[in-house]
């Protein structure tokens, strides 16, 4: 064979080579980033400990606009005792996948809302992926859920100011929703209290 033949039979093989399926050397299964967000939202208010495994070690979720994050599982899983303490539940919908990151609109309803009387609260949600976990999430209160909130809790918010005003530092220390089983246990007895000195 010459010199010539033995190149071009050469090109030939490692074009067919080129066009074969290229095998993943990666032992870990393919992860579907929208089924762990509906995980999330299915388990939010009812556990902590196989949820957290759903964040990388150093995720964080920052709630926009309140000035509140949650970094690291520990941080994540103080948010999800809170969540567990309220009777949180969260309603999905919108789902979308773009490359890493799913986004979607969430509907939370919880024991203190509901004590309230008020509707529950609207987000918009980013979760970005890497390695098969959400290492950010972004949780925006939507406006005009954040209004409503403002009008449902306006008599029991003027009421904590004239009654309890000790009580507004405890629950929104520096005026930040403070995430704890405690924050809810005492948002509740005061809802309790004002409902029945109404």
């Amino acid at each position: 064979m010459s010199g010539r033949a033995m190149a071009r039979l050469l090109a030939c093989l490692l074009v067919g080579l080129a066009c074969l399926p290229v095998r993943s050397r990666s032992t870990a299964p393919a992860v579907n980033s929208e089924l762990v967000v509906r995980k999330f939202a299915e388990g939010f208010g009812s556990g902590t400990g196989r949820l957290t495994r759903l964040f990388l070690n150093d995720a964080e979720v920052r709630l926009a606009g309140l000035g509140v994050g949650f970094r690291g599982r520990r941080e994540i899983e103080r948010l999800l005792d809170y969540a567990r303490a309220a009777e949180a539940r969260l309603e999905l919908s919108a789902l979308e996948r773009r490359g890493d990151t799913v986004f979607c609109r969430l509907a939370e309803d919880n024991a203190w809302l509901r004590a309230l009387g008020a509707d529950s609260l609207r987000y918009s949600a980013r979760f970005l992926f890497q390695g098969g976990r959400v290492a950010e999430a972004e949780i925006r209160l939507l406006p005009g859920s954040r209004a409503a909130l403002g009008r449902s809790g306006m008599a029991f918010a003027l009421w904590v100011r004239d009654h309890a005003p000790g009580a507004i530092e405890r629950i929104l220390p520096g005026g930040r929703p403070e995430f704890s089983r405690d924050s809810v246990r005492q948002l509740l007895e005061l809802i309790r209290r004002w409902q029945t000195e109404r």
